[in-house]
């Protein structure tokens, strides 16, 4: 059960992450009272928050049965590479040589940390 719950945390944390990033492109309002009315409306918006929420439950809960120093790599990690490949399909950022080889390098920490 921590290894699930830890996946929904980093599963949820990432949806959260790409849903943010998509409510953010729409926005057409500078900050003030535009920006919030668009945040509390915004499905995407809203989503990524409800999706952080359950995350945070999942993170949580796998906190109690891991170390720190193992939950939080794999957290960011992982979320690292899953929104990186994310960003790339659905909305065209690039995917560059120096950070593919990057991503590369931080799978493997997070192995070598999985693995203690």
């Amino acid at each position: 059960m921590p290894w699930i719950s830890l996946c929904f945390g980093i599963a949820f944390n990432a949806l959260a992450n790409v849903l943010m990033k998509a409510g953010a492109r729409r926005l057409t309002s500078t900050p003030g009272p535009g920006l919030l009315r668009h945040v509390i409306s915004d499905p995407y918006l809203l989503l990524g928050v409800l999706s952080f929420g359950v995350a945070l439950a999942g993170y949580t809960y796998a906190l109690t049965r891991f170390p720190l120093a193992v939950a939080y790599p794999l957290m960011t990690g992982i979320g690292f590479i899953i929104v990186a490949l994310a960003g790339a399909a659905l909305f065209g950022e690039r995917l560059l040589p120096l950070r593919l080889c990057g991503m590369a390098v931080i799978l493997v920490g997070v192995v070598l940390v999985a693995r203690t």
